[in-house]
């Protein structure tokens, strides 16, 4: 019986098998959909913005949407995918054969987002840019100079030779030209195509609320000792320790004269003080301390996602 809320496109007959439902969703996956853009245009990834997204069928099947490129993306493998690789990548690099279900959800979500079916119909990004998130990260390679409208870039050396040879008519033993740079690829089969990324520009555009709360107390002098230790040997909240606050004039809240001060004033900050910052900030601590005790409860992945949040990658052995 087909779930509610589930649509099945070629609209199944009643009382059709589930083979054959299969069958129609596979060849939907299969079928050619054009460009989103409608356009080989290539787009441009802005510094500093997140593109990941999950939620729904993708958290079942443990992918990302990459929605400026129309592809998904193996959280576990950190490869991109097209919606025709998913189901195979699954079966042999995780196990798994997708159900009926699934694949009719998984379906719909990439008829609805118009996600791409082949490899050969995702356009790369404009080079230059922030590396792709949830990919491979950037490797040592070389893109073309010869021309400017040229966007080719390559891995290895003796491929950027024979472009040059190919493509710009270089002479077999002439000067070849290219540069070093940053590359990277979105998928990992043959034809593989690379292009050029700058890793600097990832974090370009990130602010840092610490080096902004700071400029906004120029009475405050840069605290020059270290952090201090845990009260009653106990770890700082998350949200502490991603701030670094440990960090922040640690003088002024070592000090009794000079901590009952400082909280005095933070409690008077008005709306109007610095743009609310000060005001906007204790609420958003406030409600990220209420909410982050119960958020995750129930979540099969709770214990992993909290060793994400506090650790990042770095999850220790005997975290």
């Amino acid at each position: 019986m087909v779930p509610k809320g589930v649509k099945f496109f070629g609209d199944p007959k009643a009382g059709e098998k589930a083979p054959a439902v299969v069958n129609k969703i596979q060849q939907s996956l299969r079928a050619p959909s054009a460009a989103p853009s409608g356009s080989p245009t290539r787009v441009v990834l802005q510094p500093g913005q997140l593109y990941l997204l999950g939620g729904g069928i993708l958290d079942v099947l443990g992918l990302w949407l990459h929605p400026a490129l129309s592809i998904l993306l193996c959280r576990e493998c950190r490869v991109a995918l097209t919606s025709q690789m998913v189901p195979g990548h699954r079966k042999v690099h995780h196990g798994e054969t997708t159900s009926p279900k699934a694949l009719a959800a998984f379906t719909t979500f990439c008829e609805e987002k118009r996600v791409f079916n082949k490899p050969e119909q995702v356009t790369p990004p404009q080079p230059g840019g922030p590396p792709v998130e949830g990919i491979s990260g950037p490797v040592d390679g070389f893109s073309c100079t010869a021309d400017k409208s040229c966007l080719y870039s390559v891995k290895d050396y003796s491929s950027m030779q024979r472009h040059n040879r190919e493509k710009h008519k270089g002479p077999a033993m002439g000067e070849i030209r290219s540069r070093s740079t940053k590359v990277q690829t979105l998928f990992t089969g043959v034809g593989r195509v690379y292009f050029e990324v700058s890793p600097l520009a990832a974090s370009a555009g990130q602010g840092n609320l610490k080096a902004a709360v700071t400029r906004a107390l120029p009475a405050l002098h840069e605290a020059d000792e270290g952090p201090l230790p845990a009260v009653e040997d106990r770890e700082p909240p998350p949200l502490i320790r991603a701030m670094d606050w440990d960090n922040f004039h640690p003088e002024l809240r070592a000090d009794r004269r000079t901590r009952d001060p400082v909280i005095a004033l933070k409690d008077r900050h008005k709306e109007n003080e610095h743009s609310g910052i000060f005001v906007r900030l204790q609420r958003l601590v406030v409600s990220y301390t209420k909410l982050a005790a119960s958020c995750l409860d129930g979540h099969p992945q709770k214990l992993t996602a909290t060793k994400v949040l506090v650790y990042g990658r770095a999850i220790p052995a005997t975290g």
